[in-house]
């Protein structure tokens, strides 16, 4: 039997129970368009069936928020518990101003590699209920639903030294101009793809393995703005699968022959005019032009961390109650921000703005910096906050603490066995600015319905067993934090609002160099959110 930490509210007798079978198709546009949906005709269904399920709060006003829950999760009476916990979630969306409606999602198998084509066949549903009502606000998906892979290629202008070819053919060239073009995963899960409904996603989905060039070119006097003739270059080329390409970084390679044949040198034609395919027009107009989230989208996704369907069902079921408890249990004394970082700065000054009763704040046991060690990341936990923040080198499955260059493991092993030493962990929202914090181990080399996907993945495993009920966090080695969380937060705004905020941000970047160069100005797209984007900072 689970243990239940001490804040969950359970008491859900009185709450009336989602039906296992909704309106008929004929009732609700989007059931009767997405059942048995073939987004591109070729023969291979991606979703199912759509039901549309009964709310309580269904009557509610204000804007429109879905809720598209994976079937499998609501088949038979076992499910009862967590049909009633939905109907409280749904209960509470509508007491904040929301207007919840909830849809079970049937997939269909993969047959294959092709999540990017169940993402656009969700995109498209979104697609269709905000043309319907251009009310709505964001859309949870709870349970186990594809990832969008993102690959970028960055023409990215560099002036380090650089190493060309390898054994006898090995040069060094010292610091010199050089082009760099090389693809690379920046988002194994990016939900952007979902978020950005104007944008031309569709044309950048490949399924099947393609082969991307890659280039390194030397130019002594400066790379040339349109290209030139290279004093020296590399070419090569890797292969991805299943993915979206943002192709910030095509180019024109021509061989300049001697009279002999052999090649003398290589004329490149960089192709920025091709660059940002991604973006709609308003979006390719900005200063930073980048794709801008329409929808709050999040996930709550438990299959990874548990053993069985009994088990996923008891963590959502738990989950949903914690984030009931956020929502409507008073403030109290727990109302802090806290901060832990491992060889990385704190995090707490960039926390400490977002409510206006935290500034100047005591910070005995909030936070801790340096080389913590498991035992004080315990320490730290136990101590209540309404707001959190983790900083530590990590990867998709968990991160490092303590001394040492790779510290000792914190995973989803560590997580479960919080429940054995009964420390329970009060809600909060998390920011986690770790690397990979979000992947999904496994993306790039398994369908989302193989059993290895997701597995023991490190975030979710703070949503199951570490106190999370929404966490803002990246799917990419990288540098950077969500700028202006602190002040949407401040001001009232939502989980998911503070992760839009930032793509505003950077799109109004005044140079590219503001927002991260050649390499980082879409560094926003890295970002997501797991839990409940609705969720907010309580208020008195």
């Amino acid at each position: 039997m689970l243990h239940l930490a001490p804040w969950i509210l359970t008491g859900t007798a009185a709450l009336t129970m989602l039906p296992t079978a909704g309106r008929a198709h004929g009732d609700d546009e989007l059931a009767r368009r997405f059942s048995g949906y073939d987004r591109d005709g070729d023969g291979r269904v991606e979703l199912v069936k759509v039901e549309p399920l009964p709310l309580a709060s269904e009557r509610a006003t204000g804007e429109l928020a879905l809720l598209l829950i994976e079937a499998r999760l609501l088949a038979g009476n076992e499910a009862a518990p967590l049909r009633a916990q939905l109907e409280v979630l749904c209960a509470d969306w509508a007491s904040e101003g929301l207007r919840p409606r909830a849809y079970a999602i049937e997939l269909a198998p993969s047959e294959g590699h092709r999540d990017g084509s169940y993402v656009l066949a969700l995109r498209e549903l979104l697609r269709a209920a905000r043309s319907a009502d251009a009310s709505l606000r964001g859309a949870l998906l709870l349970g186990h639903f594809p990832d969008a892979l993102l690959v970028r290629t960055c023409a990215w202008r560099r002036d380090d030294p650089l190493v060309l070819g390898s054994g006898e053919q090995r040069r060094e060239l010292g610091a010199v101009p050089w082009l760099r073009v090389v693809p690379e995963i920046v988002a194994e899960r990016c939900d952007l793809v979902l978020a950005d409904l104007d944008g031309a996603w569709e044309s950048l989905y490949f399924e099947a393995p393609t082969r991307l060039a890659t280039l390194a070119a030397a130019f002594p006097g400066g790379v040339p703005e349109r290209g030139g003739r290279a004093a020296d270059a590399e070419r090569g080329s890797l292969v991805c699968r299943d993915f979206f390409h943002v192709n910030d970084g095509a180019f024109d390679a021509v061989e300049l022959l001697g009279d002999d044949g052999a090649v003398r040198a290589l004329h490149v034609r960089t192709l920025d005019v091709a660059r940002d395919a991604e973006c709609s027009a308003p979006d390719a107009a900005a200063p930073n032009p980048l794709a801008l989230p329409d929808l709050a989208i999040s996930r709550l996704d438990a299959r990874g961390n548990a053993r069985d369907l009994a088990a996923e069902r008891a963590l959502l079921v738990e989950a949903l109650q914690a984030n009931h408890a956020y929502r409507t249990q008073p403030r109290g004394d727990g109302h802090h921000p806290a901060s832990f970082a491992c060889d990385l700065g704190s995090g707490f000054d960039s926390l400490v703005g977002a409510a206006a009763e935290w500034s100047p704040y005591d910070r005995s046991l909030l936070d801790l910096n340096g080389q913590p060690s498991r035992a004080a990341l315990r320490t730290w936990l136990a101590q209540p906050a309404s707001l959190r923040t983790l900083r530590a080198h990590s990867d998709p499955w968990g991160c490092a603490v303590g001394p040492g260059e790779e510290g000792t493991r914190v995973d989803a092993k560590f997580w479960r066995e919080l429940r054995a030493k009964e420390i329970a962990v009060a809600p909060a929202l998390w920011v986690h600015t770790g690397c990979q914090a979000l992947s999904p181990p496994g993306a790039a080399e398994h369908p989302f319905d193989h059993p290895d996907y997701g597995r023991h993945q490190g975030a979710e495993a703070i949503l199951f067993h570490g106190g999370a009920v929404a966490i803002l966090g990246r799917a990419k080695v990288f540098y950077d934090e969500p700028r202006g969380f602190a002040d949407c937060m401040r001001s009232g705004g939502r989980m998911g609002d503070a992760w839009r905020r930032y793509f505003e941000l950077e799109r109004a970047g005044p140079t590219w160099d503001a927002v991260g160069g050649d390499i980082g100005r879409k560094r926003t797209y890295f970002w997501s959110v797991l839990g409940d984007w609705s969720l907010r900072l309580p208020r008195s």
